[in-house]
């Protein structure tokens, strides 16, 4: 996202300022891209395919509502990363990928969202 700054600071060096309206559009450019490439890496992802499966129908929706914003709890859900059994065991902070809440075997964001009795 410093594309547009610096962009900006060329400008003013040149001495042709930019009109907020200019900076402003050029920074919802820079957003819209980050955005696609986002998506692009998520479809092709070969993990967390449960999750992105249940999020990509809405993303183009999602990202263009007028309020609201990416959460710590929602980023977790959308990466897999976060404090789930297989995650926590992956990265050796769990002794086992079983789910503290149920005992399923393989606590993942997907049994979280779906399938945990104690999220329901």
């Amino acid at each position: 996202m410093a594309e547009p700054y610096r962009e900006q600071v060329e400008a003013n060096n040149n001495d042709d300022r930019l009109a907020p309206q200019e900076i402003d559009a050029r920074r919802k450019a820079v957003a819209k891209r980050e955005w696609d490439r986002w998506k692009d890496q998520l479809e092709d992802a070969p993990y967390g395919t449960h999750t992105i499966g249940a999020l990509l129908p809405s993303f183009d929706n999602w990202l263009d509502r007028k309020r609201g914003s990416l959460t710590y709890r929602l980023v977790q859900v959308m990466t897999g990363h976060g404090c789930f059994g297989h995650y926590l065991n992956q990265i050796q902070r769990e002794p086992s990928t079983v789910c503290h809440h149920c005992g399923e075997e393989d606590d993942t964001a997907q049994h979280t969202l779906a399938d945990c009795p104690s999220w329901v």
